[in-house]
């Protein structure tokens, strides 16, 4: 992958050169070479032969790489280095429960331990044509069948009823996915960190401020560790 990315860096920047290293005519890359030393390293031996040539060019790669990485910092500044998780809290089963809304998963999900703690695994169907695989970049996860109905009350004490598939080895974890947002006409007010829902027959109803991982048992490892990286898909 390295050499492949060098290889067209070099293509599109050194094109004579590598035209030269294509054409394996050792006159026409010793004079590249001539040219890439005076233009770029006058004063230095660095450009003498063709394995130093190729190092020379690297390091000219580095060099850029990290002038856009300089640039790039200044210009999103703050944006680098901090984890993000759209999390907020529902109430479900009289217990207070930590979603995440997550756009990139097409099917609302909900770990088998956290159907087990609500003490809804009773109303999980567990008939065949619900114990369907889950893939996503991470690879697959069975799911143990569905919750056709799972009622929730917002923060704003809306309630709210959807269907979501049990997923095991999920963990204590409740994922909202595009069915969700879809269904109830969700958006995400990034400024407020707010979810809100248009669906009828409420205009727009605030599912309460979006909160951090920190410190929420299981979540904050779950999120940090968790093997896929968003879009997951519910298979037949």
């Amino acid at each position: 992958m390295r050499m492949n990315v060098c290889n067209e860096w070099t293509q599109i920047y050194f094109p004579n050169f590598w035209s030269a290293l294509q054409s394996k005519d050792t006159e026409e890359l010793v004079r590249e070479m001539r040219q890439i030393k005076g233009k770029f390293s006058p004063d230095s031996d660095g450009v003498s032969d063709l394995k130093t040539c190729h190092r020379f060019i690297g390091r000219l790669r580095r060099q850029f790489l990290m002038a856009l990485e300089l640039r790039s910092k200044q210009e999103f500044a703050g944006l680098f280095g901090r984890k993000r998780s759209a999390l907020i809290r529902l109430r479900v089963s009289d217990q207070t429960v930590y979603a995440v809304l997550d756009s990139g998963a097409d099917s609302s999900l909900l770990g088998s331990s956290l159907a087990r703690r609500l003490g809804l695994y009773h109303t999980i169907d567990t008939r065949r044509k619900w114990r369907r695989k889950t893939t996503g970049f991470g690879g697959e996860k069975r799911s143990v069948g569905q919750i056709h109905a799972l009622d929730m009350e917002l923060e704003s004490g809306r309630g709210l009823r959807f269907p979501f598939s049990v997923i095991e080895g999920f963990g204590n974890i409740l994922i909202l996915g595009l069915d969700f947002l879809e269904w109830f006409q969700c958006c995400i007010d990034f400024n407020e960190k707010t979810l809100l829902s248009r669906a009828k027959p409420v205009a727009t109803a605030t599912a309460g401020p979006m909160v951090s991982a920190k410190g929420v048992p299981d979540l904050e490892e779950f999120l940090e560790k968790r093997d896929y990286s968003g879009a997951i898909a519910l298979l037949q």
